[in-house]
């Protein structure tokens, strides 16, 4: 994304930054009314693997999941057998792919010396990296959650945890602009499992496959003071309709607590490149202001950054199966 965004964000007129907001704004509901009709499943889901296969969920209300318990509705005039077995067998499952610890390797281009060095410490550099974002946690919530929606995603990416001074190998004394030291970020590269909710897939795609997907926008929840320093603009701010995601509300609605009102929705815009965009799109908005308006994808990564995984593939459809659902359903 652009180094200053503050500078950014005052660099584009009120007017195109109305437009673009109206713009995007309208895009996300449009792609959210696209996938509307699997939360139900994955909802339902949820509840029975979190033991809540009594209850069941009607659908969103002002941002907030509407759970009822069933015999309520006439439609719905049926009880779930009382012993749930759905935790034990995914607990199960995912213990058994993580049985052994995960392996890889690191493939040199040629046999020369220099290759087969880079390849020993790519090798040693994922190994780092495995322990430094707990791998193995990772991955039995990447699993947990594939095998409770039917679809999860990885999204891996770059995020500065601070900066360091750095001596300037190009320093000349005799230069009065030259200086001996200058601030880098330091590098931190971050893994996070995005459930099917904060994932939104263009509507036009009908495949399993992820690199026949145009564009996504992905969408999650952050304490507003987080998105403030992470964005640099003091003027976040929450909304009653934004603070809740359905994620959240359902485990309000479990403790029994109301819904934070500190939260803000952030969306993200990937488009690949094409004929329009030869170097792609990259947004980022909420509910009332451009973070980041529109320009070229960044950090120069693959065009659509995130990876996806299913439990059981579906032809022509972009979201998978899950195991839940067919021992919710028997």
């Amino acid at each position: 994304m652009p180094s200053n965004l503050s500078e950014t964000r005052a660099a584009l007129g009120s007017k195109d930054k109305d437009r673009q907001l109206a713009f995007y704004i309208a895009k996300a509901k449009k792609y959210e009314a696209a996938n509307a009709s699997f939360q139900t499943d994955w909802m339902n889901n949820l509840l029975c693997y979190m033991g809540n296969q009594w209850s069941y969920f009607k659908g969103v209300r002002e941002g907030i999941a509407d759970i009822a318990p069933f015999g309520q509705d006439s439609d719905l005039n049926k009880w779930k057998v009382v012993r749930n077995i759905t935790r034990n067998f995914i607990t199960t499952l995912v213990g058994r792919f993580l049985k052994d610890e995960p392996t890889y390797d690191v493939i040199p281009n040629s046999i020369e010396p220099e290759d087969l060095e880079a390849a020993r410490t790519g090798k040693e550099i994922l190994s780092w990296w495995s322990s430094r974002i707990n791998l193995n946690s990772l991955l039995r919530e990447l699993l947990t959650s594939v095998f409770v929606f039917g679809t999860a995603f990885v999204k891996v990416y770059y995020c500065p945890s601070g900066t360091k001074s750095a001596k300037n190998p190009n320093y000349n004394p005799e230069d009065a602009n030259s200086k001996a030291e200058y601030e880098v970020d330091i590098p931190d590269i971050k893994a996070d499992v995005l459930l099917p909710f904060e994932v939104l897939p263009d509507p036009m795609c009908d495949s399993p496959d992820l690199d026949r997907c145009q564009s996504v926008i992905i969408k999650r929840a952050f304490c507003v003071e987080y998105v403030k320093e992470l964005y640099d603009d003091e003027e976040v701010t929450a909304s009653s309709s934004d603070s809740n995601t359905l994620m959240n509300s359902i485990a309000s609605n479990f403790r029994g607590s109301t819904p934070s009102n500190d939260m803000v929705t952030v969306y993200e815009y990937w488009a690949r490149k094409s004929k329009k965009h030869p170097k792609g799109v990259f947004a980022v908005w909420t509910h009332d202001r451009m973070l980041v308006p529109e320009t070229d994808l960044p950090y120069n990564l693959p065009e659509i950054f995130i990876s996806k995984f299913d439990d059981v593939m579906i032809p022509k459809r972009f979201w998978g199966g899950s195991v839940t659902t067919d021992l919710r359903e028997a």
